[in-house]
């Protein structure tokens, strides 16, 4: 070796105790190098005695301490609000397990029904003091009574109504003379809630007071009166919308009767479902004759009053004894014929009497 050469070589020597380049050594044994940082693990290795943990990362502020089984997991965190100064609204507090869920159209409205004198005369009063919409009974007005006559008296209703469909209201107190009495009036048709006439903004009462002793009985007081539990600016009036499945029985100038569709019912029988329209200015007496199920003479003895401009839901029904008793088991038709009259008057012409046959 030159002694230039020898000279550099020497200055370089200390760096070969770090297996760098250590060819020289491999060749002589033979043996395949090794990569660099497999070598760099090595050396770590034998240069500490001592098993030595990573150093842990400093935690961030928001970071909680971790179980050490969980360290080997993927996190799932995906990011928490610690500030922020947007305004949001409060929650909203639960609402009380005894409240309903109520119609949309009726939930911003408020009642403005403060009462109203009915009849108020020397024989007897009615006044009409509250609103209940959410009576069990149903729909319930308040009502007091005064009886200022020498009889005992009768206080009902003779007819009633809601929205203009008119509905039973199955009411009747007696009150003794000189007496007084709390009583409620309560709107229980099925009808009203099955056909969802939405909210009674309008409901028109006849009462009938009449002493009970006297044979025909004596009317003592009878009025109508209309109640706007809303005010009669919000009054409105019920129209149905007609169904692809209507079945249009009678339509004329004075009446319109429409086949809703038909229904079992366990308990009532087997029912054929209406709803009726009086146009004229006369109370119309409704009613079936010839009736027949499968061609065999089956009567439900129908009959029923609608007032003038009124309209109303109601049904043919077949109560299940006589149904049994004809051995009618399946209803495939029914026939009958279907006849309006005026109430008052049962010699005018009639206002129509159409056969009519269905076949459910």
């Amino acid at each position: 070796m030159l002694p230039e050469l020898a000279f550099v070589h020497s200055l370089f020597a200390p760096w070969r105790m770090f297996p760098v380049n250590p060819g020289s050594k491999e060749k002589k044994s033979g043996k395949k190098a090794k990569p660099l940082d497999k070598a760099a693990s090595e050396i770590t290795t034998v240069c500490s005695d001592q098993k030595t943990e990573t150093p842990k990362k400093p935690s961030s502020p928001m970071s909680l301490p971790q179980d050490e089984s969980d360290s080997s997991k993927e996190l799932s965190f995906s990011g928490a609000s610690v500030i922020n100064n947007e305004k949001t609204e409060a929650p909203k507090k639960p609402s009380s397990p005894a409240s309903l869920p109520q119609d949309e159209s009726s939930s911003s409205k408020e009642l403005s029904f403060s009462g109203a004198s009915v009849i108020n005369n020397d024989k007897c009063r009615i006044k009409i003091t509250g609103i209940d919409p959410g009576n069990k009974w149903g729909y319930t007005l308040k009502a007091k009574l005064k009886n200022r006559s020498d009889e005992t008296c009768v206080f009902s209703v003779k007819n009633a109504s809601v929205n203009g469909v008119q509905t039973d209201v199955l009411f009747a107190s007696e009150v003794e003379p000189g007496e007084k009495a709390d009583e409620k009036i309560s709107f229980r048709s099925p009808y009203l809630q099955k056909n969802d006439i939405g909210d009674y903004t309008d409901i028109e009462i006849t009462f009938r007071v009449y002493d009970d002793e006297e044979w025909p009985a004596v009317d003592i007081a009878e009025k109508t009166v209309h109640i706007y539990p809303y005010g009669k600016k919000n009054a409105s009036k019920f129209i149905r919308k007609p169904q692809p499945s209507d079945q249009v029985l009678v339509d004329n100038d004075a009446l319109s009767v429409v086949l809703t569709g038909c229904s079992q019912d366990s308990f009532w029988g087997y029912s054929a479902n209406l709803f009726l329209t009086n146009r004229s200015d006369k109370t119309l007496l409704i009613r079936t004759d010839d009736c027949s199920i499968n061609d065999i003479p089956c009567d439900p003895c129908y009959v029923t009053g609608l007032l003038p401009g009124k309209c109303c839901f109601s049904s043919i029904t077949w109560p299940n004894i006589a149904l049994e008793e004809n051995s009618i088991f399946n209803v495939e038709k029914i026939g009958f014929t279907l006849s309006a009259a005026d109430e008052e008057d049962w010699y005018a012409d009639s206002y129509c009497r159409e056969k009519i046959t269905l076949n459910p």
